[in-house]
């Protein structure tokens, strides 16, 4: 059986642009210089890159050296976390203990928790009635096969010795009002309005969720003007743990059906992380291809020699040596499968029932053995391939010719190959490059000109929020029209300056650059209802020692600082996507290993971006709604600073704006608020230092 042609193949292969050095120009600048020099120069240069290339080879020989040490770690680590946890149930019997560790789990802390916020700004007047009873039947009581899908929403949750855990019958005393609450309408005497409504926001998260109740609440804020605000607090563990997604939560209802699929790569401008990584596209499809071959020939194969579910032509077809090893070979793959399927797997029973079924005794084994050897067997043999030769050297030319027509086939498959052997060399480089990249990026020590006063701060815990006024998206396409700059870059640029305002509204020494890790997530994916987001990290170094009074160098200078990050760091994020999904870094080493590791980590990237847009993919530009049909005319959502993380910045795009939100450690008051007020300012004083066209916004912020 061979492999066929597919064309639509080749238009993929054509349209997803293979060279993988195609991306890499689109983000290219005008500062890199060529290569070359004097003689002097070149020599250094060769030095250079000589020590370079031997350090690259030591890092990564150390680190293939530590691989068995690492999987020794892992299984210790693995062993001594269940039996830890097991001893935890055995004493404390009325709690449900967490199983995983995951980063926010191991840096948490009764003051500092994993609180996710969201703040939803809704048309119309309040309606708490419609949200109660939504939340009481489309989530908390919502069941799959007979058992509820989100019992902990019901259940309190505590900690013994460091771990997380679920009181069990704590759900007796849930009330959904406890949970939904309406806040007043006034604050400090005032009504609520766009004036104090961000102070009101941040004297509510400033108190820490009661700890008597589940760690969720959703308060909903009445105003005097046509709409209301839902302050949604949520911890972590209800996304990592229970998979509860915050578009359920939202309220927000599904419009995948709005979104149009386009052919533009949906990372291609609104990312931060766009270019870090070239996912390899081929790989997958001759992937695919060879599976699918595989499965057919694995089938052909059962039908012809598997004797179970009475198959007649495997039962009489004659034993022998070779019948009986592919019958062993069968039997031992589907051990494998129904050892994977079973919940409680018992490996004994399984195999003794796959053995019955294709009868592998002592005796078959026997009886083969002598009919493979049989005087009989072999003259049948013998006399068979007398008879094949003759028809071979006949069919020949009839082979010769069907090969010369399948030549397209061969091409075809010559041509995916080279990209393959492309691709392939793209990741082995990465991962020849990881340990020397995530060596220099975690552990290297700062340049003195880097070093700032966040670093050195105490933080208390409790958070306070602010978040700039909108942008419109017109105005930084504009910019990106007349620039070149991506969109990311733009905002990106405009966060560095508003950074450095905070450095000096605080009286502090403006560092260098500040050192930041960046996240992207794409809207629809966050406030969707799937309840699984991947999202890789970049170390992200921030100019912040930039002119105030020339936009234009400090995009230039961010230009040249992401594409560093981007070009270098593709090991880091792979290795930060890995993390996330799977949690590996908390999983090979101990908790407090771990934690102790974070700590130092987060006391250099004390600041954090998220930066959720809306994909190309998605043509939808129309606002959400509720469940219920009300609009949603703003979103936002703030990631919460942990460990020594002072500053969580998001830059959030809906309804054709960008806003920036900010959420920092109380222990920065009252300087925070400057890096949102200045946000829509240095975006507006870029967009005229380029010369964009100015939109009414801008003008009267001019």
């Amino acid at each position: 059986m061979g492999l066929e042609l597919k064309p639509n193949l080749i238009k993929i292969v054509r349209k997803k642009r293979y060279n993988l050095r195609e991306k890499e120009k689109t983000y290219r600048c005008d500062y890199e210089t060529p290569s070359g020099g004097t003689w002097p120069n070149k020599q250094i240069n060769f030095v250079f890159r000589l020590l370079s290339a031997i350090y690259t080879f030591f890092a990564f020989l150390v680190a293939i050296c530590l691989i068995p040490w690492l999987f020794t770690m892992f299984i210790f680590v693995r062993i001594c976390r269940i039996a830890f946890v097991s001893w935890l149930e055995n004493k404390f019997q009325g709690l449900e203990f967490v199983q995983r560790t995951t980063v926010r789990t191991a840096v948490d802390t009764p003051r500092n928790q994993g609180i996710i916020t969201v703040l939803l700004t809704v048309q119309g007047p309040c309606q708490l009635h419609f949200i109660k009873n939504r939340i009481q039947t489309d989530i908390i009581e919502r069941e799959k096969n007979g058992r509820l899908v989100f019992p902990h929403l019901r259940t309190m949750l505590t900690s013994r010795w460091g771990n997380y855990a679920w009181i069990k019958g704590s759900e007796k005393q849930f009330r959904i009002d406890n949970q939904i609450v309406l806040a007043s309408g006034n604050f400090k005497g005032r009504p609520v309005s766009d004036t104090n409504i961000q102070e009101y926001v941040s004297d509510i998260i400033a108190k820490l969720l009661p700890q008597e109740l589940p760690p969720w609440q959703i308060t909903v804020i009445p105003t005097q003007q046509d709409k209301t605000y839902l302050l949604i607090r949520l911890h972590h563990l209800y996304l990592s743990e229970d998979g509860l997604s915050l578009g359920e939560l939202l309220l927000l209802r599904n419009d995948d059906y709005l979104l149009t699929p386009t052919g533009i790569d949906p990372w291609a401008d609104g990312s931060v992380l766009a270019g870090v990584f070239k996912t390899p596209v081929v790989i997958p499809q001759v992937y695919e291809q060879l599976c699918e071959c595989l499965a057919n020939w694995w089938n052909e194969l059962l039908s012809a020699y598997d004797p179970s579910d009475g198959n007649t032509f495997a039962i009489l077809r004659q034993l022998t040596l070779k019948t009986y090893i592919i019958r062993c070979i069968i039997a031992y793959v589907s051990v494998i499968k129904e050892y994977m399927k079973d919940r409680n797997p018992r490996l004994r029973e399984i195999l003794k029932k796959e053995i019955g079924k294709r009868n592998l005794t002592r005796k078959i084994l026997w009886r083969s053995i002598v009919n493979t050897f049989d005087i009989y067997s072999i003259l049948h043999s013998m006399i068979a391939l007398s008879w094949k030769v003759p028809i071979i050297t006949v069919k020949m030319p009839v082979k010769i010719i069907r090969a010369v027509l399948d030549t397209p086939v061969y091409l075809y498959w010559l041509y995916l190959a080279h990209y393959v052997i492309k691709e392939s060399v793209y990741l082995i480089k990465i991962f020849y490059t990881a340990p020397r990249v995530i060596f220099e990026e975690i552990f290297l020590p700062e340049h003195p000109r880097n070093v700032h006063e966040l670093q050195t701060l105490s933080f208390c815990g409790r958070k306070v929020v602010n978040w700039s006024e909108p942008v419109p998206l017109e105005t930084v396409k504009e910019i990106q029209r007349t620039t070149g700059a991506t969109t990311s870059e733009v905002v990106m640029s405009a966060v560095s300056s508003s950074l450095r305002d905070y450095f000096i509204s605080a009286g502090f020494v403006v560092p260098h650059t500040l050192m930041t890790t960046c996240h992207f997530t794409p809207r629809d994916d966050l406030f969707s209802r799937s309840g699984h987001v991947t999202s890789g990290m970049l170390c992200l170094q921030l100019p912040t020692e930039t002119p105030c009074s020339d936009p234009i160098v400090c995009l230039k200078a961010l230009q040249k600082s992401l594409y560093k990050a981007r070009s270098t760091q593709a090991p880091l994020y792979l290795a930060s996507v890995y993390q996330f999904d799977y949690g590996l870094f908390t999983t090979i080493f101990p908790t407090l290993f771990a934690k102790a590791c974070l700590y130092l980590l987060s006391r250099r990237y004390t600041v954090t971006v998220t930066q959720i847009d809306s994909p190309i993919r998605s043509s939808n530009k129309t606002p959400r709604e509720l469940l219920w049909g009300q609009r949603v005319d703003k979103i936002m959502y703030w990631r919460p600073p942990q460990a020594n993380v002072g500053l969580s910045l998001t830059v959030i795009r809906y309804d054709n704006t960008i806003q920036l939100g900010v959420m920092s450690d109380a222990q920065l008051l009252p300087y925070q608020s400057v890096i949102a007020n200045s946000f829509p300012n240095h975006i507006y004083k870029l967009s005229v230092a380029a010369g964009a066209p100015q939109t009414s916004n801008e003008g009267t912020n001019q």
